[in-house]
């Protein structure tokens, strides 16, 4: 069975009695964001990505959200490119109003989407299903990633004199006298 297309945005409202469901490949290339993140010499491999959106009570929506793929970033002590295997497996709320952020848990994730025309109703939330998805890829992206084994980390590019730090109170003794 050959990929559905993806859909970027979702009006909440439509799918609030089927709910929405998608799985396949996107294109590395597609995440401008991500790409900033990415070593030079990145092949354009895909991010597998399981999406099922699903309405829960008083107008929440829950979005769990798997992602699988490989990227290469860069080592921050060798500057060579690294594999980074990319594992997500998210639950996050999708709330169509500010209202709603009364209804969650301290621990729960949670997305405001925008809302657009009619800020009073739900029917006109739509949440940029793409934008999640590259956040969350993001958010799981070492802020400084290295090599288990980095070369650079075990070089030293000379010896390290050891200074002995100044007494802040000599000055002091030297006052008593």
């Amino acid at each position: 069975m050959p990929d559905t297309p993806f859909i970027d945005r979702i009006v909440l409202s439509q799918i609030k009695d089927s709910g929405f469901t998608w799985r396949g490949n996107l294109s590395l290339s597609r995440f401008t964001r991500l790409q900033h993140e990415i070593h030079a010499d990145q092949p354009s491999d895909d991010l597998w990505v399981s999406v099922d959106l699903v309405a829960g009570v008083s107008g929440l929506f829950w979005l769990t959200l798997r992602v699988r793929g490989e990227l290469r970033l860069t080592c921050q002590r060798c500057l060579e490119g690294l594999i980074y295997p990319l594992s997500i497996d998210n639950r996050v709320a999708v709330l169509s109003s500010e209202r709603l952020v009364e209804l969650m848990d301290e621990s729960d994730d949670y997305v405001l989407v925008a809302e657009i025309e009619a800020p009073e109703q739900t029917e006109a939330a739509t949440v940029d299903l793409f934008q999640v998805i590259e956040d969350e890829c993001l958010l799981a992206v070492p802020a400084s990633p290295k090599h288990d084994d980095c070369a650079a980390a075990k070089t030293q590019a000379g010896d390290i004199e050891q200074l002995k730090p100044d007494n802040p109170f000599a000055q002091l003794s030297q006052l008593k006298k």
